[in-house]
């Protein structure tokens, strides 16, 4: 998913809103663990002098080799949220 700065680039948002939008929109595990977590890091970058924003950066596309042993496919049954994975997608 692309930052929030790269979605409305005029905008001139932080690069520190960016990465704390970023971070609760990433997997679970690696969220903010509350929401009065996450309004105190954005008010804190919020307050912070004026930052330029994020730089769009493209990257090629990369081809990501893992070992198959690493690797265990998720049943399309199993109980993760909905919408966060597609039928046969392997987490790695």
């Amino acid at each position: 998913m692309p930052s929030p700065s790269v979605m409305a680039p005029g905008a001139r948002i932080p690069h520190t809103v960016d990465v704390i939008v970023m971070r609760a929109l990433s997997d679970v595990d690696d969220r903010f663990p509350t929401a009065a977590d996450m309004a105190r890091a954005l008010r804190e970058a919020l307050t912070q002098p004026d930052l330029p924003a994020a730089t769009p950066v493209t990257l090629p596309e990369a081809t990501l080799v893992v070992p198959a042993g690493l690797v265990t496919p998720i049943a399309a049954n199993d109980d993760a949220p909905r919408g966060r994975r597609q039928k046969g997608e392997t987490r790695v």
